[in-house]
């Protein structure tokens, strides 16, 4: 594939599909560009070259799971920044609040299964977690009163 091919691949993304556009940008003849961009796009390594460069940019935009860790962990820590807009309406950056931190920590908990149950099983469900908590508070509490009530 000529440069001036590559070009017009580029050319082809950037101006959303239009072929004649596409040509022009890539220094083809004005006169014959529409004819010149058809004629590209029928070529099997003109268009497997605009679906990989397509494919790059769809992976540049997409963030994989180590990127989300990372993110996380980043938050978790305290090492990350949000832009906060104080009351003179002056934005700032800060660090991440604890709220965020929090959440961030519970999201890598569940991703890692580090809810777990009694028999080792992992927690699914954060509410689940939330119930059992409370059932086994209240329960306590109740064999706490009955052995008061018995003294």
């Amino acid at each position: 594939m000529t440069e001036r091919q590559k070009t017009f691949c580029d050319s082809y993304i950037l101006s959303n599909g239009n072929s004649a556009a596409a040509a022009r940008s890539a220094g083809y003849s004005p006169n014959g560009a529409k004819v010149t961009g058809s004629r590209l796009l029928a070529r099997d390594d003109v268009r497997n070259a605009i679906g990989e460069r397509l494919s790059e940019l769809e992976s540049e935009r997409i963030a994989d799971a180590r990127e989300i860790l990372e993110t996380l962990t980043a938050i978790m820590r305290g090492n990350s920044q949000e832009e906060v807009v104080v009351p003179s309406g002056k934005i700032i950056r800060v660090k991440v609040g604890c709220a965020n931190r929090l959440k961030a920590a519970e999201i890598l908990c569940k991703i890692y299964g580090l809810f777990k149950r009694a028999d080792d099983e992992p927690k699914t469900d954060v509410a689940e977690l939330y119930v059992d908590t409370l059932t086994a508070i209240w329960e306590k509490q109740s064999d706490e009163g009955k052995k008061a009530q018995g003294d």
